[in-house]
C-alpha cells in the first residue's frame, strides 16, 4: 500500500515539474519498456523450482562444489541472456517504440530525430 501512495506522489511531482510536455512524455515511454519487462519477468517469477533444486543439490550431495558450480552456471545463463535482450533491444528501439508507444512519432519534436 506504501508502494501504491509513493508511486502517486511521484507521479504528482513529476506532472507538477515537467507539466504535460514533450519531455514528460519521452519520460514516460523510455519507461515503459523497462517497466513491462520487470513485469514479465522479476515480479511473480516462478524461482521455486530453482530454488528447491539448489537446497536438495546441497542437501543430499555432501560435496560442496555443485551448488556453487549450479549457481555459476545460472548467473552465466541469465547474463547471456539479458545481453542479447539489451542489444535486440538496443536495434530494434524505434520499432519497439512503435509498438508500445502507437502514436509518439506522430507529434513534431517529440522523437528528437
Amino acid at each position: 500500500m506504501a508502494s501504491r501512495i509513493l508511486g502517486l506522489v511521484r507521479d504528482q511531482v513529476f506532472a507538477a515539474l515537467f507539466g504535460a510536455g514533450l519531455q514528460y512524455d519521452a519520460f514516460l515511454t523510455a519507461f515503459r519498456i523497462p517497466n513491462l519487462l520487470r513485469d514479465l519477468f522479476a515480479e511473480g517469477a516462478p524461482v521455486r523450482g530453482l530454488r528447491h533444486h539448489l537446497h536438495a543439490g546441497s542437501a543430499n550431495q555432501r560435496r560442496r562444489g555443485k551448488p556453487f558450480r549450479l549457481s555459476n552456471q545460472v548467473a552465466t545463463a541469465l547474463m547471456i541472456l539479458l545481453s542479447l535482450i539489451c542489444i535486440v533491444g538496443w536495434i530494434f528501439a524505434p520499432s519497439i517504440v512503435y509498438l508500445l508507444a502507437p502514436g509518439f512519432f506522430d507529434v513534431p519534436g517529440k522523437s528528437g530525430a
